[in-house]
């Protein structure tokens, strides 16, 4: 019998293609699916190619309903039954009696609700991964009106999807936190795939003149590159590439220029995602600052290159996905980052260790087929009954 996927997704897949965040088969795990019928939203008209990348072998429909807009949430005012009166008034693509039928939301608000809604409404199971850690935001994060607003709607949104979807997977352990424990029978923490082939991953470790470093992400509140930047302007032997943009970009190039040290420092806005963990082998090391509880992807991009990783360890909170990974800890002060730099100039082979154990520590954790194996695995789980209670977990869950 064929296998078919709904994909319920709550942005814009156009603004992934900008960014060149197009992984292969991203909405197709395992390439298990026959065909994938793809729900949004929001307003977007992604390229056929872009979805034919999404989507693998899979043939691939595409439906577009606005439900964030402010008449879509005029009309239903976000509560369930109106939700999926809306929903299912304009969204009827046609499933034979012969296909298994899955659903699946990148989300456990907006495209949660709606999938659990679809779930029921097919009979079939549904599934939302859970991207982030809702709960946290760093110190100094400014929030508007509007913004809390739409934090209060998501929050009864997020109850809902909770209460009512029949499996949530968190991508990673800190999630976890956001889910109430009631709930604990339908989680299943399954990792992100990270799409690094053999050909990224680094063979040269050789001593260079300078430590080349460098760090990926978003210029934003909780992620701030400045105490990396003061530990390179006092470390004259190292060099930083910052690739990523964002509101911190202007005054970050403003203090790189006063500071004199823009010999040292390039600053890319974006790159292809494909480019940017094809080029990552080049550098020496992978260095980040967060406040956000997680675990980034570009984080597990450069351990699986084989970077050694150096991060500033949080008070209270350390991700379970770095348990017995030999990170770099950094305090988040400029003189710990500079403690770390001396760690690594000059001692290629401390890189190749440190860079070998990661990289093995990392595939056993973030290996794509596994993840990839385990939420098909999970999609396609029709001995349970919807719904069912005491259903064993997939992977073993993280604590």
């Amino acid at each position: 019998m064929p296998n078919t996927l709904i994909v319920v997704v709550a942005a814009r897949i156009s603004d992934w293609t900008t960014k060149g965040e197009i992984p292969p088969s991203y909405f197709n795990p395992a390439n298990g699916f026959d065909r994938i019928v793809i729900l949004s939203l929001v307003s977007d008209a992604p390229s056929d190619d872009v979805l034919a990348q999404l989507c693998g072998e899979a043939k691939v429909e595409y439906h577009c309903i606005p439900l964030l807009r402010l008449d879509g949430l005029i009309r239903t005012l976000f509560i369930p039954g109106m939700v999926g009166r809306y929903i299912h008034g304009r969204f009827k693509p046609y499933f034979s009696h012969t296909e298994n039928l899955a659903v699946r939301a990148y989300g456990d608000t907006f495209a949660g609700m709606v999938a659990a809604i679809l779930g029921r409404h097919f009979k079939c199971i549904s599934v939302a991964s859970i991207h982030t850690t809702h709960g946290h935001s760093p110190r100094g994060t400014a929030t508007t009106i509007k913004q809390r607003l739409i934090a209060l709607l998501e929050s009864l949104v997020r109850k809902y999807t909770h209460a009512t979807i029949d499996f949530l997977a968190p991508v990673y352990s800190p999630a976890l936190g956001t889910i109430a424990k009631r709930y604990s029978n339908k989680v299943h923490l399954i990792h992100n795939a990270v799409a690094v082939q053999k050909q990224h991953i680094k063979t040269d470790y050789a001593e260079g003149r300078s430590l080349d470093l460098v760090t990926v992400g978003r210029l934003i509140t909780g992620k701030s590159v400045l105490p990396i930047l003061h530990a390179v302007k006092q470390s004259k032997f190292t060099r930083l590439t910052i690739i990523g943009d964002g509101p911190e970009s202007p005054h970050l190039k403003s203090w790189v220029k006063d500071n004199e040290i823009a010999d040292r420092v390039e600053m890319i806005a974006r790159k292809e995602n494909s480019d940017l963990v094809d080029g990552l082998r080049k550098f020496d090391a992978f260095v980040a600052y967060t406040e956000y509880r997680e675990v980034p992807k570009t984080v597990i991009e450069a351990g699986l290159v084989g970077l050694p990783v150096i991060l500033n360890r949080q008070a209270g909170h350390t991700p379970a996905e770095y348990d017995a990974v030999p990170i770099v800890w950094a305090s988040g002060a400029p003189e710990s980052y500079q403690d770390a730099f001396n760690k690594l100039h000059n001692d290629d082979q401390l890189r190749r260790q440190i860079g070998h154990e990661t990289r093995q520590k990392f595939q056993a954790q973030f290996d794509p087929e596994h993840c990839n194996t385990q939420m098909f695995r999970l999609l396609t789980s029709r001995a349970y009954s919807i719904n069912a209670k005491g259903i064993p977990p997939v992977i073993e869950q993280s604590e």
